[in-house]
């Protein structure tokens, strides 16, 4: 991931998820309002134009407090561990500072789970649910599902993995498919979705950039396309799909999201 958003290797992985999951059938598409999630939901909606789109506020990645934004390398490295450490030995009230704890993130997760659907009782019905989370997330999803520490959860959780639920009101709920991954060790396809291409394209064009000690933003990548665009070097129409990438990667969720209540909001996904 670069900067929230997808990078060449992160465009992949959603891009092997998606081809994943084309022929099964979705009916709701949902995501977190980060770039990343959004974007990868976005790729397998690619795929399934009837399924309903939306995110949910709450199904944002574990608040890490005061070490969000810092570079990993920077990171008071102790204070990480020693909070990963409680969590996997049960003592789930270990909060980051001015963060989360397991047990309140677990709660947050709950609530946007039951708006999704999963519990049956949402106004947002649906037969087949997908839901892009977070790794850390998914952890604790899974660790209240299976009654079992962080680290007695025999599933390990990554990018682009797929772990399958059937949850019922009349029966008991099962673990069907837990961390599917073989979908990520086969090759891409020769013919992949514009929406890969330009990630790729950006990220390589990104990285050139910083080198030369720029920002490597979107708006600089813009900037490159619509001048290679005047001297003829690729087609207007050409520019136009990478245009409609770089907007995808760079915009914001707009929506009655209802932060405060943490509701779930249509998104809006053509083009993608």
């Amino acid at each position: 991931v670069m900067e929230g958003t997808l990078d060449g290797k992160g465009s992949a992985q959603a891009e092997k998820l998606a081809l994943l999951l084309r022929n099964t059938p979705l009916d709701l598409i949902v995501s977190s309002k980060s770039p990343c999630s959004l974007l990868t939901a976005h790729r397998v909606a690619h795929w399934h134009p009837n399924a309903r789109r939306a995110y949910h506020w709450l199904l944002h990645e574990v608040d890490i407090g005061e070490l969000d934004g810092m570079p990993l390398a920077n990171r008071t490295q102790k204070i990480w561990e020693d909070v990963q450490v409680d969590w996997a030995k049960g003592y789930s009230a270990t909060a980051f500072p001015n963060g989360e704890s397991m047990l309140s993130a677990s709660k947050r997760l709950n609530g946007a789970l039951v708006d999704t659907g999963f519990s049956g009782l949402s106004k947002w019905p649906g037969t087949h649910i997908l839901v892009v989370g977070h790794e850390l997330t998914n952890q604790i999803i899974l660790s209240g599902y299976l009654n079992k520490t962080i680290k007695l959860i025999p599933y390990p959780q990554m990018n682009g993995c797929v772990t399958v639920f059937d949850f019922s009101l009349a029966a008991e709920s099962r673990l069907v498919q837990p961390t599917l991954t073989s979908h990520l060790k086969a090759p891409l396809p020769p013919i992949v979705t514009d929406h890969h291409r330009f990630a790729c394209i950006d990220a390589e064009e990104r990285e050139k950039l910083r080198a030369e000690g720029k920002p490597g933003s979107h708006l600089e990548v813009w900037i490159l396309f619509a001048e290679r665009r005047k001297r003829g070097e690729i087609t207007p129409e050409e520019f136009q799909k990478m245009e409609d990438f770089l907007v995808s990667s760079s915009m914001n969720v707009e929506g009655d999201a209802g932060d405060e209540e943490g509701k779930m909001s249509v998104v809006m996904s053509e083009g993608i």
